[in-house]
């Protein structure tokens, strides 16, 4: 098995350099299983929101590692050269140890299904010292790059009913001074701009993300459409939010524990405004939350997820 570098890896994945999480790669000689390493430093921007203090790195970009190693794994035929990997769906997605600079971590996948539409499913997991920080299940497949840039059709999105009746429900928006006063996470790893509606009673939240072509994640890809990964990130983000608002919870971390399912049907793309809705279940530190992206009057995304609040300085070791 040859061993493919930095370089290789540059020219064969689609993320480029910021979401580009493998240094080193290898591809089993039947095709069917791939594995990587990722060398962890605290000089990764990410750290620097996630979170000051406490550098963890975001599960989501764990996620992403596993993906890009599927990426080497799906079939490239002639037909179909210039097309691009999508990651369909993510299902039981497990968080076990956090990991840190200074952390290598191992990323592992392997094909497990294959549908006709080209779809593939994979079994993937990330590792530190042999023990499993990330593991579950995703599905990826070609599309052409036209399909990943949308088709706009007017100046600016429709308006979004979601958004709306969270107006309509009343309630002092809370602005991004706001927010950061709620949540730890920071620049560049602040993935919500304003919260539109937020119940305590009944666990609910309603917020936005402007998505513009200035983010630097755009930078790193082929075709300008928001990381997926990041998609669901948002979501977790906000319904942290909302769970770091009950009062006892107060000036804690909100860590993810799982992302039990998600689907993504449509690429987001600059200009688009994204409206995202989160319902809670708030069980003492632990919690679970169903979340879906709108643009407009569209669904985007929806996620499943669990997650947990622990006090500053008290998080699992990395």
């Amino acid at each position: 098995m040859a061993i493919l570098d930095y370089h290789d890896l540059v020219e064969r994945i689609m993320e480029k350099r910021s979401l580009l999480m493998l240094d080193r790669a290898e591809i089993a000689a039947d095709g069917r299983s791939a594995s990587g390493i990722k060398c962890v430093s605290m000089d990764e921007n990410f750290f620097l929101g996630h979170f000051p203090g406490s550098p963890i790195m975001p599960g989501v970009l764990q996620v992403t590692a596993m993906a890009q190693v599927g990426q080497l794994l799906l079939p490239r035929p002639a037909d179909k050269a210039g097309w691009l990997p999508w990651m369909t769906g993510l299902k039981r997605i497990k968080f076990r140890k956090l990991v840190g600079p200074g952390d290598l971590l191992r990323v592992e996948a392997k094909i497990t299904a294959e549908a006709p539409d080209g779809t593939l499913t994979l079994t993937a997991q990330t590792l530190v010292n042999g023990e499993v920080a990330c593991q579950g299940d995703l599905m990826l497949r070609l599309v052409s790059p036209e399909a990943l840039r949308g088709s706009p059709d007017a100046l600016q999105p429709a308006s979004c009913p979601v958004a709306e009746a969270a107006k309509a429900a009343g309630g002092q928006p809370v602005d991004i001074a706001g927010i950061m006063q709620v949540i730890p996470h920071r620049f560049p790893f602040l993935l919500i701009d304003r919260i539109l509606f937020m119940d305590l009673q009944n666990p609910r939240i309603v917020g936005l993300k402007n998505v513009t072509g200035n983010e630097s994640w755009f930078a790193a890809l082929p075709v300008a459409a928001l990381p997926l990964g990041l998609q669901v990130e948002m979501a977790a983000q906000l319904c942290c939010a909302l769970a770091l608002s009950v009062p006892e919870n107060k000036g804690q971390l909100g860590l993810f524990m799982s992302i039990d399912d998600a689907k993504f049907h449509c690429p987001v793309v600059p200009g688009d405004q994204l409206i995202i809705e989160g319902v809670a279940v708030l069980r003492s530190r632990f919690g679970k939350a169903d979340a879906k992206l709108y643009v407009g009057d569209r669904l985007v995304t929806e996620a499943s997820m669990k997650f947990a609040v622990a006090p500053r300085g008290e998080e699992p070791a990395a």
